[in-house]
């Protein structure tokens, strides 16, 4: 009996340590090796098992609804494209604090449906350009539009299941057929429905996967407007045209896109610099969102600028940089967003 307990212990050491392991691993490889991007130990994902990483990629990639999905595709004038670009900072400031609010979707595999409700909201913003309240909430940075994700997961049946995965274009399609509702982070009470999946915290998480919250047709307790008073839809949905000039002709002009793509197991120990190379194993599909682009002249590369939903204390306060243009990871071939509708109203963060 002692042995056994013995043996538990350590094979469940072995499994929590599982980040740590192959943090330290990419931290020697790649630093090594002085690659445009570092390595190191992000406090997000401390303690984690492989199959609690693995976890939180919820987004499918088998494509299911892009070959039917709208296409939109503009006009490039690639000469007229700025080689530095940042939503909310280049454009749009009004929207900033909306725009780069970095959110956290825990343990739970929903980032197809947390990245989609950050589209919509910022698009939303972008839209109507009105002033909006700011609320301090958790490590949301003031955001002044926020749309519930919580919504998306529970309620999109069509669209996956909930922390078990889902589709970024039926998220996108969902908000034009049948309208979102605003929603603050967890422990926020603002908004109609706000999120309901604890927040892993500045030391990451390790617990048991969350659950999907049931869907709900009403909105919490206390709010002042009722479900259906509070939904807003958008007047389209559609994939961008897949190539690098595409997608950014797309957030220049309407706002934030949310992408898919393969994650390698090298991917999590990100720390800064540009991420351009795949190494590991293969742990799933994720989905962020782009806001910007830029070109480092050192390394003469050229990347997007993304926010992750893996709190600020992963990455760069939350951030990413990407390769751009070479359709690393399969990124620029998995864009989708909708078109916001202007003059929409009552949609300020209520709390």
């Amino acid at each position: 009996m002692l042995k056994l307990a013995v043996l538990s212990f350590i094979l469940a050491y072995a499994c929590a340590a599982y980040y740590e392991e192959e943090a330290e691993y990419w931290i020697k490889k790649t630093n090594s090796k002085k690659m445009p991007w570092t390595a190191g130990y992000n406090k997000y994902l401390a303690g984690k098992s492989k199959e609690q990483v693995m976890r939180l990629m919820g987004t499918r990639m088998d494509r299911r609804g892009l070959a039917t999905a709208p296409k939109m595709y503009h006009n490039v004038d690639a000469a007229a494209m700025p080689t530095m670009f940042t939503s909310g900072v280049d454009k749009w400031q009004s929207c900033a604090s909306t725009i780069s609010y970095i959110k956290d979707q825990a343990d739970c595999g929903s980032c197809w449906a947390v990245a989609a409700s950050e589209v919509v909201g910022d698009r939303m913003c972008i839209a109507n350009m009105g002033p909006h309240e700011h609320n301090t909430l958790l490590n949301e940075n003031m955001p002044g539009v926020v749309m519930s994700a919580e919504q998306i997961m529970s309620c999109c049946t069509y669209c996956g299941d909930g922390c078990q995965g889902g589709y970024p274009i039926d998220a996108m399609k969902y908000w034009a057929w049948t309208g979102i509702v605003t929603g603050g982070w967890y422990g926020s009470n603002c908004g109609c429905q706000p999120y309901m999946v604890p927040p892993c915290g500045p030391q990451g998480c390790s617990g048991p996967e969350a659950n999907t919250p049931a869907c709900s047709s009403q909105c919490r307790s206390g709010y002042p407007k009722t479900f259906t008073a509070d939904q807003h839809k958008a007047k389209s949905y559609y994939q961008v045209g897949g190539t690098a000039a595409q997608i950014q002709m797309e957030v220049y002009t309407n706002g934030p896109v949310e992408c898919a793509f393969d994650v390698y197991s090298n991917f999590m120990s990100y720390t800064g610099g540009i991420y351009n190379q795949t190494g590991g194993q293969y742990l799933g599909g994720h989905a962020v969102k782009i806001i910007g682009w830029g070109h480092d002249t050192p390394s003469n590369m050229d990347y997007w600028l993304i926010n992750n939903s893996w709190n600020v204390t992963w990455g760069m306060n939350g951030q990413f940089k990407f390769l751009r243009g070479t359709d690393l990871c399969g990124m620029e071939e998995q864009c989708v967003a909708g078109m916001a509708k202007t003059a929409d109203a009552n949609f300020k963060l209520s709390c």
